[in-house]
Order: structure tokens, then C-alpha cells, then sequence
């Protein structure tokens, strides 16, 4: 009796402790949108973690790190490891609150001057993006130089505090504590990255040539900031017309039995506007209730390519459970919902989708789908290579990797070269090595990614087997996927894989995609 009262008194407590996370998370969520949309310069992140400091104890924190050990049922030791992880999170967040806050507001208020003219720092991007000549993107470039080192000393700062209070719960290092909680066997994931990278190398080379030459670029010249210009994709925006992105958007929902327009738990922040920022996003602050996606288009494909994958996001939390158990609602490993996603923006990539919904020309039709081959493989490799340095950086691992990607006895005299090293390795574009904690994904975001990324083609071919190739236009394959985001962040992709018949999660079918 005496210990199904303390089971219960524990039951309350979560449930209490769960509502009011609720409620922090959700204020966090307005005002993080109201920064983002260029509303505000600073993020008041330490008053509302201040007003919530009561639930980011460390007795807390390690009451349900003490459930989730003791319990043995499969999906509620996987709600507790949710919890723990995010309340963990939330803990080593309260305490950083002040300096991430002050990292932020540095960012918002930093400016760089071009020809007489102060620019956002935060808007250095898109102009990076759309300046065709390479020189003026390197000096456009250089003007952040001093942002960037001071960005590189805030994050370095971050990374050593967050390291400390990691090993106060009892790991050795956050590579630790990451392979429990995500319950990723990295070992494994990273043979099969580094098994993309050997056999997309030679399909890679020769694409980076030509595209290369197209964009007058010296193959061997290629800087990391050049990599948005390259990509722009510029001579097919005319067939992307910005007035079109919310038609195309309806009619495309509308061939899988979603109306736009009752879409109501879903807002759309679209529109193109000034101190908005560039980085596209969806924010689910109450799912399924409320949805946020929002963008700062640039103009041309890239916008609907981008809001696509927002879209998948969003329709995956609008589509979830209402009485689905909260952890699985609201935390989870990502690479659940980036399966979506991918499959929505990799419709981009399909000759059948492009030729339903856009009027390319044969001719521009054809040379289109290599550059699109082209921009899939060359973030392909980017994150890939992320996911080996991150790996290595977890673990102090300096060992210099040969062509092949294996270690070898030789050493990099830092993590900086490291991370210039390999990256650069990897995509021929030259990295900077003032990135090297700032281009960085905390929490192994880029394994999440590159889970999605396997998995995505085998999710297709299932789609295509049993709707046609044409799924897009079929209201059954909207049911069908409609079925899969009911379980918001319950399953893992090896899992989705299994339920839907198809083979382990591996590397196979991403490779077939571009040999």
C-alpha cells in the first residue's frame, strides 16, 4: 500500500511538474517568434526562466532521471528519458539563460558597414547570397570578421559551462550522456556516413565541376560563403514567382486532402520583412492547437523549397494526437519529424512534381534536376562531414583522417583546424576556422538530420509502391501520412522503417539516389 501511495504521489507530482513546463515553454515560444520576427532586440529569456526557476531544480531534475532508470516498460521508460533530457536541458539552460541572452542580443545588435551603408549582421546572408561576384563576397565576408571571433568566445564560453554541468549528473562528457538519451549507437551511424562520403565522392567531383564553372567559381577556389551563391540556383527562379508560393501551396495540399485555409491551427509568418529573421523555422508551441511556421523568403525556388519543409513540420505537429502521452508531443529525437519534412522540400528534386506544378522548359526542366542533384549531395556531404567532426570533437578525438575518411596516427594541432580539415575535405569548399563552435549542431542535431535523410528515400519508395509515383496528387497518401504523424515524436525512423515493412534504416537507398 505504502509504495502504490509514494508510485502515486509521484504520478501528481510529474503531472504538475509537466503543466507547468507547459506553461514556461509556451511563453518562451511568443517571445522567441516576437524576437524572431524582428519585434524585439533582446530575448527576455532570463526574466522568464527566472519566473519558472522553480521547476529547474536539480532535486527535479534527478527525481525523473531516478523514474526513467527504475522503470522497465519500453515506451514509458522512452516518456521518462524524454523528460529527463529536456528537463535536463532546461536546468543547464536556466543557468546560462544570462549569457545566452547576452550572446543573442550581441547578434541582433551587431552591424556591419558596406559602400557607407550599415547592414544587420544577421542579414549578411542573403546578401552574401545574392552578390555574383566572389570578391565582394569575400570582402562583404570579412567586414563580420571581428562579429565572428567575438561569436567564437560566447560560444566557447557556452560549450565549457554546458560541459560542467553535463558531468554533474554523472557523465564522463556530453557524447555520454547524448548516446543514452538519444539511444544512438554513433559508432554505427558513422560508418554509414562515412560510407556516403566515399561512394557519392566521384558523382560529387564531377557535379562540382560543372556547376562550378557555371557560376564562374575556380574549382579549387571555392570558399565556404560561396556555397549560398553557388546554390542560389538563379537562372530557374523565374519559374518560382513569389505571388505563386501560397497558390502552389494550396493546390499541392489540396492533392493530399488538406484545405489550406482550415488549416487554423497552423500560422503562416510568410511574408517578406524588415530586422526578420533569415533562418526559417517551425515553432509547434501546443500541439496540435498551435503551430507557427515562419520564413523570410529571398525570392525563387529556394522559398519553396524551404517553406515545403516547413510545412512538413508543421503538418506532422498539427496532425498529432491530441491525447497523445505529452513527452511524445512536445520532446523526442528529431529525426522523427525531419522525416517529413525531407519528404515534402525533396519533392523538389522529383521530375514528376516539378513538371505537374511548374512550367519549366525541356531543356531548363533537365539541366534544373542536375542542380538540384547537385544541391542535395552537397548538403548531403556538408552535414555528413559535421556529424564526423562534432563526433570527434565530443571525444578529443585530434586523429587526422586520410582521403578514405579513416583515422590515422597524425594529429590536427586543434579542434579549429579540425573542423576546417574535414569539412573542407569533404565538400571542396574552404571553411573557416573561426566556425568551429558556432557551426555547430549542440546535441548531435545533424545525426537527427541524416537519420531523416536515410530514411526519407525508403518512405518514398513505400509512398510511390503503393500510390504511384505520383503519391503527391493522391488524397490516399495523404491519409496515409496523416496515420504516421498521430504518433508525433513516439517512434524513432528505424521503428517507422520496421512498422511499414520496409528494410532497416540504412545507407543504401540515399546512395542509390546519385550513383
Amino acid at each position: 500500500m505504502f509504495l502504490n501511495q509514494v508510485g502515486l504521489y509521484y504520478k501528481m507530482n510529474l503531472e504538475e511538474l509537466k503543466n507547468n513546463l507547459l506553461e514556461f515553454k509556451k511563453e518562451y515560444a511568443y517571445e522567441f517568434i516576437e524576437y524572431s520576427l524582428g519585434k524585439k532586440e533582446e530575448m527576455r529569456s532570463v526574466e522568464i526562466f527566472q519566473k519558472y526557476k522553480h521547476l529547474f531544480t536539480k532535486d527535479k531534475v534527478e527525481l525523473v532521471k531516478e523514474l526513467y532508470e527504475k522503470e522497465q516498460s519500453r515506451f514509458k521508460k522512452r516518456q521518462l528519458r524524454y523528460l529527463y533530457d529536456s528537463l535536463m536541458g532546461d536546468y543547464i539552460g536556466e543557468i546560462l539563460s544570462p549569457l545566452s541572452d547576452e550572446y543573442a542580443t550581441f547578434i541582433a545588435k551587431s552591424e556591419i558597414e558596406i559602400d557607407g551603408k550599415k547592414i544587420k549582421f544577421k542579414d549578411v546572408h542573403g546578401l552574401i547570397q545574392n552578390e555574383p561576384d566572389q570578391s565582394k563576397r569575400k570582402q562583404i565576408y570579412d567586414k563580420g570578421k571581428e562579429i565572428r571571433e567575438k561569436s567564437k568566445e560566447y560560444a566557447e564560453q557556452l560549450f565549457e559551462k554546458d560541459e560542467e554541468l553535463i558531468k554533474s549528473f554523472g557523465y564522463d562528457n556530453e557524447l555520454e550522456a547524448l548516446t543514452e538519451l538519444h539511444e544512438t549507437d554513433y559508432d554505427n551511424l558513422k560508418e554509414m556516413i562515412q560510407n556516403i562520403l566515399r561512394e557519392t565522392k566521384e558523382i560529387f567531383d564531377l557535379l562540382f565541376d560543372k556547376f562550378c564553372k557555371k557560376a564562374n567559381l575556380d574549382y579549387n577556389n571555392v570558399n565556404h560563403f560561396d556555397i549560398t551563391f553557388l546554390l542560389k540556383g538563379e537562372r530557374f527562379d523565374k519559374y518560382f514567382k513569389a505571388e505563386e508560393i501560397k497558390p502552389k501551396l494550396k493546390e499541392y495540399l489540396s492533392n493530399l486532402g488538406f484545405d489550406f485555409d482550415n488549416l487554423k491551427n497552423i500560422t503562416f509568418h510568410i511574408d517578406k520583412e524588415e530586422n526578420k529573421e533569415p533562418r526559417a523555422f517551425c515553432y509547434p508551441i501546443i500541439v496540435p492547437e498551435e503551430i507557427h511556421v515562419l520564413m523570410n523568403p529571398e525570392g525563387g525556388r529556394s522559398d519553396f523549397q524551404i517553406l515545403w519543409h516547413e510545412v512538413g513540420h508543421a503538418l506532422h505537429y498539427a496532425f498529432t494526437f491530441k491525447d497523445l502521452e505529452y513527452e511524445f508531443k512536445y520532446y523526442g529525437l528529431f529525426g522523427t519529424t525531419e522525416i517529413h519534412s525531407f519528404l515534402f522540400e525533396h519533392l523538389f528534386f522529383n521530375r514528376e512534381f516539378i513538371t505537374h506544378f511548374f512550367d519549366l522548359s525541356k531543356e531548363d526542366l533537365d539541366e534544373y534536376l542536375s542542380f538540384m542533384k547537385f544541391w542535395n549531395l552537397l548538403m548531403l556531404r556538408r552535414y555528413s562531414s559535421k556529424l564526423l567532426y562534432e563526433l570527434k570533437f565530443y571525444k578529443n578525438d585530434l586523429r587526422k583522417l586520410d582521403e578514405n575518411l579513416e583515422e590515422t596516427s597524425e594529429e590536427y594541432n586543434d579542434k579549429p583546424e579540425m573542423f576546417s580539415s574535414i569539412l573542407t575535405q569533404s565538400t571542396k569548399c574552404k571553411y573557416d576556422s573561426v566556425s568551429y563552435v558556432t557551426d555547430f549542431d549542440r546535441g548531435l542535431y545533424s545525426a537527427e538530420y541524416l537519420k531523416a535523410w536515410m530514411f526519407e528515400p525508403q518512405l518514398r519508395s513505400y509512398l510511390e509502391t503503393n500510390f504511384g509515383s505520383d503519391w503527391f496528387l493522391n488524397k490516399e497518401a495523404g491519409e496515409f501520412l496523416r496515420m504516421l504523424w498521430k504518433d508525433g515524436n513516439k517512434y524513432y525512423p528505424e521503428e517507422i522503417a520496421e512498422q511499414i515493412g520496409m528494410p532497416r534504416l540504412n545507407e543504401s537507398y540515399l546512395i542509390k539516389e546519385f550513383v
